[in-house]
């Protein structure tokens, strides 16, 4: 009998900022959503911890 191990997903995200780097882990997602992210003119961003915007199926718009 030939058996596969099971493979266990983690899903990541990283965040470079500076000169350091910041990683999440999560064991599982609740959902997922497929985006289609602007980039946003750096003359009406006032943070650093924004780049960009996209908007929901629902119309929300968020901020990337």
């Amino acid at each position: 009998m030939d058996t596969q191990p099971v493979r266990k997903k983690t899903f990541v995200i990283v965040i470079g900022a500076a000169e350091n780097d910041l990683v999440f882990s999560w064991d599982s997602l609740v959902g997922e959503e497929e985006l289609v992210i602007k980039a946003l003119p750096g003359e009406i961003v006032s943070s650093d911890l924004v780049s960009g915007a996209s908007i929901l199926g629902d119309g929300t718009v968020v901020l990337i």
